[in-house]
């Protein structure tokens, strides 16, 4: 995590973590905000250089935001550009509200760690 503070207060800060890929070390920025009211004052591109700075042996940033919004135009001035290679893929699934959801198994899970059953590795 990295933050910027002024006068004791929490301007912005940007979250995420190093990952190895077969072509080298990326970053995923996870997250990334500035307060309000100090957007398009440069906060959040002193925040990205900062980072970029700390990167060590990183080859890429990534991301994941939403199209032709404001952070979107915001990251591309930055320098980031849309992947063509790499997509995301979504599916939606039902809410649990009958039982049968991960809670219940977790639920099981612990009542047979309770009788001493083997757990999964």
């Amino acid at each position: 995590m990295l933050g910027r503070m002024d006068d004791q207060n929490l301007c912005g800060f940007a979250i995420g973590h190093t990952e190895q890929w077969f072509t080298g070390r990326h970053f995923l920025l996870q997250q990334m905000c500035v307060r309000t009211d100090l957007q398009r004052q440069g906060v959040g591109t002193a925040l990205l250089e900062a980072l970029e700075a700390r990167l060590i042996d990183v080859k890429q940033v990534y991301l994941l935001t939403e199209r032709h919004g404001a952070a979107h135009r915001f990251y591309e001035h930055c320098g980031f550009r849309a992947a063509h290679r790499t997509g995301v893929m979504l599916k939606r699934i039902p809410l649990a509200s009958t039982g049968t959801g991960l809670h219940t198994w977790l639920r099981a899970d612990q009542a047979e760690s309770k009788r001493e059953v083997p757990r999964w590795p």
